[in-house]
């Protein structure tokens, strides 16, 4: 799911492909093992309890939407270069 300016969820505006194209590449990145890089790219989605193996105690709670328990938004990528890790940060709904 598409974090960001609500325009991002709204198919057809230039918002939304922006961030489709962001979040391709990035994932394309993290694919494109032959090139001889260590990199990994995770977009984190499913349940919360799930998701947040890969992301900081920064995860926002939210009392609306969703199921409980479950991720609404990846608002930010898991990525590693090498040893280097960038931890995701993802929107929940609450009550797990």
């Amino acid at each position: 799911m598409l974090g960001g300016p609500p325009a991002t969820r709204r198919p057809g505006s230039w918002w939304h492909r922006y961030a489709e194209d962001a979040a391709g590449i990035a994932l394309d990145a993290g694919r494109a093992g032959p090139t001889g890089h260590d990199v990994e790219v995770s977009l984190s989605a499913g349940p919360c309890r799930e998701a947040r193996r890969r992301t900081r105690t920064d995860d926002v709670r939210l009392a609306a939407g969703g199921r409980p328990g479950g991720t609404l938004a990846c608002l930010r990528r898991w990525l590693r270069v090498g040893d280097q890790v960038d931890p995701g940060r993802v929107g929940c709904r609450g009550a797990e």
